[in-house]
């Protein structure tokens, strides 16, 4: 049976130890499926998608840092919905891409240059005071050009600079059949809400990062709002601190 553990938490000075800690009292049980990694802890689950080699490769061929080794179950999540959106008409989108990982990911677990459709990442990729979000360790003028890079054997991935929504007078697709948001901002997420919804074509998904993470409550509110009031449909919250949606 497949253990997964990482250092990788949230919130915790020590990781060593906290990690050390949490692997002792479940050995007092003496389980099988441990996965302790992203602020995750579980035991006797099957975790099946560590036996998919494909996406297996997928991640480690990407050359994960031990955060995103972390990501593994989110990343899960995020590929099999890209599969299921993949049999339906519709381009891709990311709002929120950082450095390209979790796209890089999905881009060749699903070999999405055979798939025929466009995948649209819309981000800043620098960071300034008066931006409504947090700077994280890769934001700089260098890294719109290494996502750039990072995508050259992908032509119909399309790489947008910009803030939402003015970036999107620089392209933005006409249908969509998965999207992925994880802007660690309300208002950002919801202009992307507003702009795309009604694109995203029936049976289509998004899934949503933020949106069962404690510290980013403001966005599960905002998101839900704005759900309740345009069609009152539900995110679904998953343990893995992500929301799944699925258009009727």
């Amino acid at each position: 049976m497949a253990n997964y553990i990482t250092e990788a938490f949230y919130g915790v000075r020590d990781q060593e130890q906290f990690v050390d800690g949490i692997a002792r009292a479940l050995n007092t049980l003496q389980p099988d499926g441990i996965f302790v990694a992203d602020n995750l802890i579980t035991w006797n689950r099957n975790m099946g998608f560590l036996q998919d080699e494909k996406f297996v490769s997928a991640v480690n061929d990407n050359s994960p840092d031990i955060q995103e080794q972390s990501l593994i179950w989110r990343l899960h999540t995020l590929c099999w919905a890209a599969r299921q959106c993949s049999r339906l008409d519709g381009d891709f989108v990311e709002a929120g891409v950082y450095k390209g990982f979790t796209v890089k990911v999905i881009c060749d677990y699903l070999g999405f240059n055979s798939l025929e459709r466009d995948y649209y990442l819309y981000d800043v990729f620098c960071h300034s005071p008066e931006m409504k979000h947090h700077a994280l360790s890769a934001h700089g003028d260098h890294l719109y050009a290494q996502v750039c890079e990072r995508f050259k054997d992908y032509p119909r991935v399309k790489v947008v600079q910009g803030l939402v929504p003015e970036s999107f007078a620089k392209g933005v697709p006409e249908k969509i059949a998965f999207m992925h948001i994880d802007m660690n901002n309300a208002d950002a997420e919801v202009a992307v809400l507003e702009r795309f919804y009604e694109r995203l074509v029936p049976g289509g998904m998004i899934v949503f990062d933020d949106y069962g993470w404690l510290w980013y409550q403001a966005q599960q509110h905002a998101e839900d709002a704005w759900l309740n009031r345009h069609q009152g449909e539900r995110i679904l919250e998953l343990p893995t601190g992500q929301g799944l949606l699925v258009k009727l």
